[in-house]
């Protein structure tokens, strides 16, 4: 892999004069007047036809824990993998370490390095000119849906790219003291923006954009959960949000609600066909978290069943979801 070792140092040297807070204001100038110029058609693509080749960038501690489903969901389709480990001397799978990065930024938990592994593991994707969108998942993220079926559903919408966001005016208390106070000291407040879930789809165009300011990410080192601001905001920067991203989340995360839960972490999930029904109706291809091994057959039948719109009723039997459990699943440690 060639990437270059330490996202966060290529500063455009016309602007190195420049302090953060100037250059963020330059590129915000420049992207409303391009904004004001630009007519609605310009907006509209005029094919749905194009040729489609997704790169999946993870980031993982030392295993890829789905690693034969990722394997056989991308098989015979235009898709490449590119991880970042944090720690890669520890990986055993051969296949994965020819994907992963040579270095590692050690990246913990709520840690803006996760940014920079995620720029790592993007540039590196760009690296191959055939690559037309990214899409951003950790280890205990699984495709719900069939590799055919997500291409042909970014043929449909060119040059977008997919979040669900919000902005400073609809966040949360929270947001606000760990987020927006933090960062408008030197992004306008309009600019600042949050995807949740931060595993999201982005297009090419973008990727390219947001990998040309990459001096900003030391912004992020005191910012909660920095990595689902790092990008959207960045993308509202220099003009792709909201106009060119779909308010959507492709990849499927739900937070716990109870009083006394822990809402930092998203909640951890038993694969069954109840919730794929359901989280393919909503129009997801991606989900987390899962942090137990799925055998890969029985995945590959309820995935495929459910996107051939096969519907089954389960027999229950005092609440249980007897025929739902899968074959020989074997438990594994929570992953972050």
């Amino acid at each position: 892999q060639s990437a270059s070792n330490g996202a966060g140092n290529n500063g455009s040297k016309k602007d190195g004069s420049l302090s953060v807070k100037e250059k963020i204001d330059k590129i915000w100038r420049i992207t409303q007047i391009k904004k004001a110029k630009k007519s609605d058609a310009s907006l509209r693509s005029t094919t749905n036809q194009m040729k489609v080749k997704v790169a999946i960038c993870a980031t993982i501690i030392d295993e890829l824990t789905h690693e034969s489903i990722w394997k056989n969901w991308a098989r015979d389709n235009e898709v490449e993998f590119f991880v970042h480990a944090k720690y890669p001397e520890r990986i055993r799978s051969s296949w994965l370490k020819s994907k992963t990065l040579p270095f590692s930024h050690k990246p913990n938990w709520n840690d803006f390095r996760v940014i920079k592994a995620m720029l790592d593991t993007m540039k590196e994707a760009l690296s191959d000119r055939s690559t037309t969108h990214i899409v951003f998942v950790t280890e205990s993220c699984i495709p719900i849906t069939k590799a055919e079926n997500f291409i042909e559903y970014l043929r449909s919408y060119p040059d977008k790219s997919f979040m669900k966001y919000h902005d400073s005016s609809t966040g949360t208390r929270f947001d606000e003291l760990e987020i927006w106070s933090k960062l408008s000291k030197k992004f306008p407040l309009p600019s600042l923006h949050k995807a949740l879930p931060g595993w999201i789809t982005i297009c090419r165009t973008h990727a390219e954009q947001i990998s040309a300011h990459d001096e900003f990410v030391e912004s992020f080192e005191h910012v909660w959960a920095p990595e689902e601001v790092y990008f959207p905001t960045l993308m509202a920067l220099t003009g792709a949000l909201p106009d060119c991203v779909e308010n959507n989340s492709l990849t499927f995360a739900e937070w716990p609600s109870g009083r006394l839960d822990n809402k930092a972490h998203p909640i951890t999930f038993q694969f069954n066909r109840r919730i794929i029904e359901e989280w393919q109706g909503r129009g997801h291809f991606f989900a987390r978290k899962f942090v137990e091994v799925i055998n890969v057959d029985y995945w590959n039948d309820i995935v495929n069943e459910c996107a051939a719109g096969i519907k089954r009723q389960l027999v229950c039997n005092n609440g249980n979801d007897d025929d739902d459990e899968q074959p020989q699943q074997k438990k594994r440690k929570p992953s972050r």
